[in-house]
């Protein structure tokens, strides 16, 4: 600003600077400028310690405020989407029965079928991988698919600027075209369009999820 410039603009009076001298003068200039820095330095400090004591108040309500909602769901026996997620998660990834789940899923689904997909968060991923594994290991013979529709440009996880997103590989994800799996644009071309809308309106034999 204007009133930056000329507080760094300094020059000491010409009669101050006859009296103590030319090189009196040059180290008071030095020794404001080197103030003035301090003191900058001092107020961004300030400011950071401010930013930093918000941040860690909300912090603190937010987890009193969310151990109080857990405690509130638990009195009355509920459980939100969320919870189902978590749950689910957990019986897929870390159950001692996670396996046994898995292989039991996989015998039930031939098709599966993910919309919105730039949506998922992180954990419905790791939902997803296991059943996605299962299926990439399984028999050939059997007559399966996989479908998943996503927008990178729609993603809600870019707008709030969150990590882990589905488009960028996740820890334990692997990608394989040995069983023909194939990426394309909707909007590549007209041709795929219709191939799509072709094979939506073809009835799917199995278990569809």
């Amino acid at each position: 600003t204007k009133d930056a410039k000329k507080v760094r603009d300094f020059t000491v009076p010409q009669a101050l600077a006859k009296r103590i001298g030319a090189d009196a003068a040059e180290t008071l200039v030095r020794q404001r400028e080197d103030l003035l820095a301090y003191l900058a330095q001092t107020i961004d400090h300030q400011k950071r310690h401010a930013t930093w004591q918000r941040t860690r108040d909300w912090y603190v309500v937010g987890t009193r405020l969310l151990h109080h909602f857990q405690m509130q769901k638990r009195t009355e026996g509920v459980l939100d989407f969320t919870d189902l997620e978590w749950f689910a998660y957990r019986m897929l990834n870390q159950s001692p029965h996670a396996e046994w789940v898995q292989y039991k899923l996989d015998q039930r689904i031939d098709h599966l079928l993910v919309d919105e997909f730039q949506d998922t968060n992180p954990t419905q991923w790791r939902l997803l991988l296991p059943l996605l594994q299962e299926m990439a290991a399984g028999s050939s013979e059997r007559d399966r698919s996989v479908f998943l529709v996503g927008d990178e440009k729609q993603s809600t996880s870019t707008i709030r600027r969150e990590t882990g997103s589905p488009s960028t590989p996740l820890p334990g994800s692997t990608t394989s075209t040995s069983r023909g799996a194939r990426h394309r644009p909707l909007c590549a071309s007209s041709i795929w369009c219709s191939t799509i809308l072709h094979s939506t309106r073809r009835p799917l034999t199995g278990n569809i999820v």
